[in-house]
């Protein structure tokens, strides 16, 4: 349930629902380009952490088309090219955590990590929150 929740979020984000909705409610007056967000086919979409829940979101983003990359020290996930976290997140369209707690992961993604990212990029943290700083 978690990595299908991961993928919900990531597409929610990335075809820009919540805005879409608020534009609904707001007095739609047809579709617009700024509303047409970032489809995943071709995508560079970053996991950090390939453990059982990575690797699961990984399994359910491949048919959507997705460039799939990895961050993780010791696990090899089939169709995930590995990469060490400055390289993953330099072109990354989306990045998503489910990376666990611990000492290594507390403030990986701080202000120094989340300035490589392009001014684009999503992020999805559906791990530990504390990950993020």
């Amino acid at each position: 349930p978690t990595a299908e929740l991961a993928v919900g979020l990531t597409l929610g984000l990335a075809r820009r629902l919540r805005e879409g909705d608020a534009a609904v409610r707001a007095g739609f007056e047809g579709w617009r380009p700024s509303l047409y967000g970032l489809g995943l086919d071709g995508a560079v979409v970053t996991i950090l952490g390939l453990g059982a829940l990575g690797s699961a979101i990984a399994a359910r983003l491949a048919p959507f088309g997705c460039v799939l990359r990895g961050v993780d020290g010791a696990r090899e996930v089939p169709g995930v090219q590995r990469l060490p976290l400055e390289a993953a997140l330099a072109d990354a369209d989306v990045v998503i955590s489910a990376l666990p707690l611990t000492p290594a992961t507390r403030g990986l993604l701080d202000v120094h990590a989340l300035a490589l990212l392009p001014p684009h990029a999503l992020l999805v943290n559906i791990g530990r929150g504390s990950v993020v700083v």
